[in-house]
């Protein structure tokens, strides 16, 4: 989409004149979350063309067959296109949980691909670029389903580095 190209373009526009210090890490968001900055209500999204493209290709990925994507989530779709994700209320209501969670994981999995589309940006100028997150959502409801925000995931392909290095530096 035209937001991931402007966010690439700005990272290596960021990068280029950075790397002569060799900075601990690149910063890939700051105080940023799913649902925009200091966003803290629950929402269920992207119903979009291009995130339900590319949903059911995550479908593919995690199901052997769409019968097998049936028995998890209790439907009866015929193929791969007929699968589609659904709001909280709507999978409480028809016993289909299980539909909701592998949406949120998608999603999950969203926001990794584009932080290390965004450390790939970083890297094609400074080969041994890390990627740095601070105060990814914030506040109290900073573990939650709705973040986008699945530190483990992040921690293992995309954030090397952490926290508010502010008190370091003084």
């Amino acid at each position: 989409t035209n937001f991931v190209v402007q966010s690439l373009a700005k990272m290596a526009r960021d990068v280029a004149p950075q790397g002569r210090y060799a900075p601990v890490g690149y910063g890939l968001a700051h105080e940023w979350n799913l649902l925009g900055h200091g966003t803290l209500d629950k929402a269920d999204l992207c119903f979009s063309p291009s995130c339900q493209a590319d949903f059911h290709a995550f479908l593919q990925r995690e199901y052997p067959s769409i019968g097998a994507l049936n028995a998890s989530w209790g439907t009866t779709f015929r193929n791969w296109a007929e699968a589609s994700p659904i709001v909280l209320r709507e999978a409480v209501q028809t016993n289909q949980v299980a539909r909701w969670i592998d949406h949120r994981r998608h999603m999950d999995r969203v926001v990794a691909d584009f932080l290390n589309a965004k450390i790939a940006a970083a890297r094609a100028i400074d080969p041994l670029a890390q990627g740095a997150g601070d105060n990814f959502r914030i506040g109290d409801t900073v573990l939650d389903s709705y973040s986008g925000i699945d530190y483990s995931l992040l921690l293992r392909e995309t954030v090397t580095w952490g926290g508010n290095p502010v008190p370091y530096l003084r």
